[in-house]
């Protein structure tokens, strides 16, 4: 297929995004190079910094006055497509990369991600400086690196970027609701009831004490943080990251940014649910945390993950860090060729939407794992009947071809007996030869299949170049 038939609308979008982002930060980005250990260095050469930080003044200009332009194009373009497709979920863009999209790109046709420069510019005048620039180069330089998911692959490329598409009464209703969701979170993590989200604010306020504010935490198993983390832990660290990072929140109290961190997330679950419900596409998070605060607030609404939902989340558990080594190149020539489509119903195979357990991000995990595990064992069989098979070809079918041959050749002048023993024995050397290159061919198809991918891939072979 040439490259003309993969062209798509959304390839002229993206191609003038990513003009801005090399007008922008060309300069400095390195390919590459890890964009965290380039954001550290250089928010640490503080003149360097101050004069990037003011080159990039008319960032947030320039990329509304962008949107103004293509906004309708991508929303209506995605709207109107009928893909299987996941809205990212997390800290503005999958910061994991491509390990995240591999993970992800092996079930859904497409994945959506929300401007990340939107919501970076219009924070920089209540963050602080290295914080602002930080976010910035690590979001940046991580859509550069995959630049290429872009495009090429007409209507359905691997990453989409789009606009911030929600009105002003969508806003304030996202934000009702994730108020009543937090209180209602707070009410449950303390055991003690607020009347409305300006007295829970005054209250948590006043609470200045680290020791205070653990004591009151009736829950803890129900704060964002990760298992090894200790929950006073996690609260001195939101703590010295919000106070640390924030022009507005410098003074606030330990118990102020719980409230504020907790929100915000709930704030950023809230609004990605309105994407994805716009949009058509499930939700799929870079973080199991993220996961914990999304299904709290189903739970809280008596409601359940789908069975899709549940499937490409549990596949962001470490049990799937293996499907990192899908060679990227790979993947994209079997999403190319269709052949990617039976995946998604083999790793679903058994998991029920309908059962409790499967809200369980690490029970659908192991019935995932069950069923790749089960088809890579099967595919091992295989290619190991083949074997067999080919083993016995060479041992017994060539030596009793070749016998044959020589017996015709060897036995005197060329009689009729002689000739039929000839003539047959290369007959059968012809016929052992297409049954090898067969079972070859067959092998190389199995080898080189999607589950023969998954197979290296989970030895620990592939690499992430496109």
């Amino acid at each position: 297929m040439s490259a003309s038939e993969f062209l798509s609308p959304l390839d002229n979008v993206h191609g003038e995004y990513f003009d801005l982002l090399n007008e922008y930060f060309g300069g400095i980005y390195i390919t590459g190079a890890n964009k965290f250990l380039q954001a550290r260095r250089i928010t640490e050469m503080k003149l360097a910094a101050k004069i990037i930080i003011q080159s990039v003044d008319d960032l947030n200009e320039d990329i509304c006055a962008f949107w103004d332009k293509n906004a309708n194009t991508v929303i209506s373009h995605l709207q109107h497509s009928v893909n299987f497709r996941a809205n990212y979920c997390g800290t503005l863009s999958p910061l994991d990369g491509y390990d995240f999209v591999k993970r992800t790109a092996l079930y859904v046709d497409s994945i959506l991600i929300e401007d990340p420069l939107i919501m970076i510019t219009q924070l920089k005048d209540l963050s602080e400086d290295n914080a602002y620039l930080s976010r910035m180069i690590e979001h940046v330089f991580n859509l550069i690196d995959m630049k290429e998911l872009f495009f090429g692959l007409g209507d359905y490329p691997v990453l989409t970027i789009f606009p911030p598409f929600r009105t002003e009464r969508n806003r304030q209703e996202i934000m009702n609701a994730v108020n009543a969701s937090g209180l209602k979170y707070f009410e449950t993590l303390m055991e003690a009831p607020f009347s409305d989200i300006g007295s829970f604010f005054e209250y948590m306020k006043n609470i200045k004490d680290l020791r205070a504010l653990s004591e009151i935490i009736k829950h803890p198993q129900m704060l964002p943080k990760s298992e090894s983390q200790s929950h006073p832990e996690f609260l001195q660290e939101v703590y010295e990251r919000i106070t640390g990072e924030s022009k507005v929140y410098k003074d606030a109290s330990v118990g102020e940014t719980l409230a504020l961190k907790v929100l915000g997330q709930l704030t950023a679950v809230g609004t990605e649910s309105f994407n994805s419900a716009q949009l058509s596409a499930q939700m799929v998070f870079d973080s199991s945390i993220h996961w914990k605060m999304y299904k709290w607030g189903l739970t809280n609404d008596f409601k359940q993950p789908d069975i899709d939902n549940v499937i490409i989340n549990s596949l962001q558990l470490d049990e799937f860090k293996w499907l990192g080594n899908v060679p990227m190149n790979k993947l994209l020539q079997m999403r190319r060729e269709g052949e990617l489509s039976s995946l998604r119903s083999l790793i679903g195979k058994n998991i029920y939407s309908s059962t409790h357990a499967s809200a369980d991000l690490e029970i659908s995990a192991k019935q995932a794992m069950s069923n790749i595990e089960d088809a890579l064992i099967d595919h091992s069989k295989e290619l190991s009947l083949i074997d067999t098979e080919l083993r016995k070809k060479y041992l017994v079918d060539s030596s009793m071809a070749v016998l044959g041959v020589v017996s015709g050749l060897v036995s005197g002048p060329l009689s009729p007996l002689s000739l039929v023993g000839l003539s047959s024995s290369l007959y059968g050397m012809y016929d052992l030869g297409k049954g090898i290159a067969s079972m070859h061919k067959k092998k190389d198809k199995l080898a080189s299949g999607v589950i023969g991918m998954l197979l290296q891939a989970k030895k620990g072979g592939g690499s992430i170049e496109l």
